[in-house]
């Protein structure tokens, strides 16, 4: 029943925010596109949540639940490079990424992968809060998702036997 709820409600969640992009892009409202960012971030907080549910309520850890567990990965840095868009958009001044100026898409995209990942190229760094912040949230969630999730998957990994293996020697030790 809860999977069925949830998945209503990203349906209408993400029915909502086509027509309300349609709508503000017709009158060009800012607002509208503030509100856009807000929904997307939320959308993209109940993928992984989903993913990640499934993920541990799984018998078997198996190639798909690998594949599960890097998507769920993602989405956690779609979902903040679309919280780093609406900050941006609600915060004026100063800018987000200061003389960088407000960050497009693309940079935001680029900016939330890199600090995921912890890789920290520095080209693009948060003005004021509360994009540090969120940045340094999203540096320690994308290493505790590493480290818990995925290695849990990697180290818990079995590959399916084939169909007449053989059975495994007795150890004569």
């Amino acid at each position: 029943m809860a999977r069925r709820i949830t998945g209503i409600a990203a349906l209408i969640g993400g029915l909502l925010t086509v027509i309300a992009w349609i709508a503000g892009s017709i009158k060009g409202d800012k607002d509208v596109t503030r509100v856009l960012f807000v929904v997307s971030a939320v959308l993209y907080v109940v993928a992984p949540v989903v993913i990640v549910r499934h993920i541990i309520r799984r018998n078997v850890v198996d190639g798909q639940t690998v594949l599960a567990a890097i998507a769920a990965y993602l989405l956690i840095g779609m979902m903040f490079a679309f919280v780093f868009l609406a900050v941006s958009a609600i915060q004026v001044s100063p800018p987000f990424f200061g003389a960088q100026g407000p960050g497009s898409t693309s940079q935001d995209l680029f900016f939330s992968f890199v600090t995921l990942t912890t890789t920290g190229y520095g080209n693009l760094v948060p003005e004021a809060n509360p994009g540090q912040s969120l940045a340094v949230l999203e540096a320690i969630v994308g290493q505790l998702f590493l480290v818990t999730a995925v290695a849990k998957v990697v180290t818990d990994w079995r590959r399916p036997s084939s169909v007449g293996s053989k059975k495994p020697r007795p150890n004569r030790d």
